[in-house]
């Protein structure tokens, strides 16, 4: 039981890693076209 336990904290954490990793990524590059985006809006 605490093997799975443990990969489930594991999976969770990389996924949380990963998707903090991604909307960081996405937020540097999609700031500046954020910006007209909303504006034509």
């Amino acid at each position: 039981m605490k093997d799975i336990l443990f990969r489930l904290l594991m999976a969770a954490a990389l996924t949380l890693a990963a998707f903090a990793l991604s909307s960081s990524a996405h937020g540097q590059q999609g700031d500046e076209d954020a910006i007209p985006t909303n504006c034509r809006m």
